[in-house]
This record gives C-alpha cells, structure tokens and sequence, in this order.
C-alpha cells in the first residue's frame, strides 16, 4: 500500500462507536497519506437521512428564490 497509493484517506464518525459522543454527528476525514500534499484531519458535518457530508459550518438558505 505504502509504494502503490499516492492518497489514503480513512472516515471516522465517533458516534458510530459510542451513541453517547460529544461529537454528535461529526465525522473525521483522516488524511493520513498524501504523496503530493500535507496530511491532516478535516471535521465534517454528517446528515444521516441523506447519507450526506457537509462542511461543519455550512448554512442551508432553503431553495433559491
């Protein structure tokens, strides 16, 4: 894996594992290979309903007017 992948990125939703996390339903996008690029971890929204990813901070408007 080391010598062929040029990314490796792993999803991480803590209250998959623990129903009573403090993290709600955030996930973690751990980034823990990148052969261009840094590595890292990213916080994201998770909406189950929709099976959905957003950003932690993302506002919905409602539908365009």
């Amino acid at each position: 894996l080391e010598q062929d992948a040029d990314i490796v990125i792993f999803l991480y939703r803590d209250k998959y594992y623990d129903e009573n996390s403090e993290k709600g339903d955030n996930a973690e996008v751990l980034i823990r290979k990148h052969r261009n690029g840094s590595v890292g971890t990213v916080e994201l929204q998770f909406i189950g309903e929709l099976t959905q990813f957003r950003d932690v901070e993302f506002r919905d408007m409602g539908p365009e007017q």
